[in-house]
């Protein structure tokens, strides 16, 4: 008879050992103003084990190091949009969409910095619906940890018709208005051209996003009123 494999106890026997791994120290190799690589030492159970990783030399000291801004336009008789920016990024040598995002300055918290980096980069001010916890960035290379912060923008409010991006000088971002509808064509699109990387929280966002009908909702229905 063949022996079977005893999955509960290996299931077990796996969680019990990945408990057991613990820091022990940190080894800075070298830092820059922003970035520093270091080594990470840490305990197994097979023994002490060493880790290379990127840590940012400024943590905010609420929690994570920045915010990520999912900000949904809305507007009377317009489909709601997403606003996502594009900028160069030199580490990919291409150009990225994404969300707006910025990190956490150390008189803030997530919801404020939120707030101000969508008026810096994109114009528009709004008002937070939902602040998820502290969730990690690309945890096998760094300790960087962000905050999803969901934006509402009321695109009828006067600030928000015609808004004025406030960048800094080094900085140089274009604003794109997306129709959620449209959302997952577009980035389909976009990561089809040469210069262009879509980041990976708007790519899931956008491809996980429920099927949505385009063809009768309140939007098409008025325009088709104030055609006739």
């Amino acid at each position: 008879m063949n022996q079977q494999p005893d999955l509960v106890s290996d299931a077990k026997h796996s969680r019990e050992a990945a408990r057991m791994c613990f820091p022990v120290r940190q080894e800075v190799i070298h830092q820059e103003k922003w970035l520093s690589l270091e080594r990470a030492h840490y305990q197994t159970p097979k023994g002490e084990r060493s880790w290379e990783m990127i840590r940012r030399n400024h943590k905010s000291a609420n929690g994570g190091d920045g915010a990520i801004i999912i900000a949904t336009l809305r507007r009377a008789l317009h489909y709601d949009c997403l606003v996502l920016v594009k900028q160069y990024r030199p580490p990919l040598e291409k150009y990225s969409i994404e969300f707006p995002a910025g990190m956490i300055d150390a008189n803030e918290d997530a919801s404020s910095t939120a707030l101000r980096e969508l008026k810096e980069e994109t114009g528009y001010t709004g008002t937070v619906h939902k602040v998820s916890p502290g969730v990690s960035l690309d945890a096998g290379t760094s300790s960087s940890t962000v905050h999803m912060v969901h934006v509402d923008i009321d695109g009828d409010e006067p600030n928000n018709i015609h808004p004025k991006q406030d960048l800094d000088e080094d900085e140089f971002i274009e604003v794109l208005v997306v129709p959620v509808n449209r959302l997952e064509k577009l980035v389909q699109e976009w990561s089809q051209e040469e210069n262009v990387v879509i980041d990976s929280r708007l790519y899931v966002y956008a491809t996980c996003q429920p099927a949505r009908k385009t063809s009768t909702n309140k939007v098409d229905i008025l325009s088709r009123k104030l055609d006739n």
